[in-house]
């Protein structure tokens, strides 16, 4: 098959700064289908702050055997005029939107073809807690103008957990997509985080960064990697960790990582000052962003790897990659009990879990953990296997590589469906709707059980209209 799939970078396999959960993601979707043997045309939207020390061109393609590779600016990929020539020329077999943003613009798209877009993470919630750090409501319409569109013209969908996919379904009603033709057809699928199994992250391997340069070797070294998203909950970190060090020396911060650009510049640097006012400030490390093929030196170093969030539903209804990375390298997980990929952990025992923005019990765990080194390295262990066992990116995107077998597209793609707006004010019911009715009655109920339902129905009915209506 030929497939269009339209995403985010840096791709984790380019070697950039900032490479976040969008572009993993999207190389989550590429791999198993170059994998399967199809042709795929990937068109990347770059994240501006990871190429801001490059120059490049606005537009740069490379192809290696069944990859033809796009890297463009996000005016290019917004550019519906250049994206439908594309689409043109190549004459895919379906069209796939790797996260919210490149399934809008897909589904922007004159095309024929069906269409499946990837709405990783829930974007009305993330629109919550934006407004909130931000103190606008503003981004709520705005991200739902985009939403509402993919929602109505996509043909397919995929989410990032369970929870999120009954969302989305409910999201999918107020469009009407809940129609006659649609009953018994699956438009959702889930497919959580993946690791990035060509990742380097052997822990055996002896280059030290952290240990016997900046702390002592037999430190207790706390790691959090990536962007300190609005709804990162720095606030219970710093407050935690300081508590934790008041009673153990031993125990330090290390981050890589930091603000994202043009989306959250608040959340990271509210936690810079904390820490700058900390007597304790010796005790953390900020390294910010740096090349992602160094990133893994610090996995390999750390002790703990700590994922926290503030109760939001953008935590409840979506994932962590950061936490897939973790396991993946053998690192202790120790993460807010909120997304379905922490119950994972927490059932499994594959890590340690804590109720979100609770300061004392966070301290106390960190202060216990920190003392026990075997009870570390067996839940990592045992960690590490598991994921390796289930989130391949292999395994993970199965249903996208099933429909990309045969892509079709949804039942009511050709004006099945209903419109609410209109289907909301009073009408008379079709009288088609009656026929059935009584010929249902009359098939279980027979003559004279039909007769009693009718009397009963529309007497009622009948006597209901009386009363409103007679003289006062």
């Amino acid at each position: 098959m030929r497939v269009l799939l339209l995403g985010m970078c840096p791709l984790p396999t380019e070697n950039e700064t900032h490479t976040l959960g969008p572009g993993k993601r999207t190389w989550q979707f590429a791999k198993p289908l170059l994998h399967d043997g199809h042709r795929v045309c990937l068109v990347c939207s770059r994240h501006l702050a990871a190429y801001q020390d490059r120059d490049m061109d606005a537009i740069e393609a490379e192809e290696h055997g069944n990859l033809i590779y796009y890297s463009v600016t996000q005016r290019i990929f917004g550019n519906r005029k250049w994206l439908q020539n594309l689409h043109d020329r190549f004459e895919p077999d379906c069209v796939i939107g790797a996260t919210v943003y490149p399934s809008y613009v897909g589904t922007l798209l004159v095309t024929r073809q069906p269409i499946w877009a990837d709405l990783f993470g829930h974007i009305m919630a993330e629109a919550q807690t934006k407004s909130f750090v931000f103190k606008d409501d503003y981004y709520i319409s705005n991200m739902w103008q985009m939403e509402r569109i993919v929602l109505n013209r996509a043909d397919v969908f995929s989410v990032v957990s369970t929870p999120q996919n009954y969302a989305t379904i409910g999201e999918l009603g107020t469009q009407g997509r809940l129609n006659k033709a649609t009953t018994g057809y699956q438009f959702l699928h889930t497919i959580p985080c993946a690791i990035m199994d060509s990742l380097d992250i052997d822990r055996n391997r002896k280059q030290t960064v952290l240990r016997g340069r900046v702390w002592a070797k037999d430190d207790f070294v706390v790691l959090w990697s990536g962007g300190y998203n609005t709804w990162t909950d720095v606030t219970t970190l710093f407050n935690a960790l300081e508590m934790a060090c008041k009673v153990n020396p031993r125990i330090k911060f290390i981050s890589t990582g930091g603000q994202i650009d043009s989306h959250d510049e608040l959340t990271y640097r509210h936690f810079v000052n904390l820490i700058q006012e900390s007597k304790y400030r010796d005790r953390f490390i900020l390294k910010g962003w740096i090349p992602f093929n160094e990133v893994p030196i610090y996995w390999r170093e750390a002790d703990l790897g700590i994922n926290i969030d503030l109760f939001t539903y953008e935590a409840i209804l979506g994932s962590r990659n950061r936490i897939l990375d973790w396991m993946q390298a053998g690192l202790p997980i120790l993460t807010s009990e909120l997304c379905e990929l922490s119950y994972i952990i927490k059932n499994e025992r594959l890590g340690f879990t804590f109720p979100p923005e609770n300061t004392e019990f966070l301290a106390d765990l960190l202060i216990r953990l920190s003392a026990e080194p075997d009870l570390l390295a067996r839940t990592a262990e045992r960690a590490r296997e598991y994921v390796y066992r289930i989130y391949t990116p292999q395994e993970t995107t199965r249903p996208l590589r099933n429909w990309v077998q045969s892509p079709a597209p949804a039942p009511d793609r050709d004006g099945n469906r209903i419109d609410l707006i209109s289907g909301m004010q009073k009408r008379p019911a079709r009288m088609d709707h009656y026929w059935a009715s009584i010929k249902n009655q009359l098939k279980y109920n027979g003559i004279i059980g039909t007769a009693k339902w009718f009397s009963s129905r529309y007497s009622s009915s009948l006597r209901k209209r009386w009363y409103k209506n007679k003289p006062r």
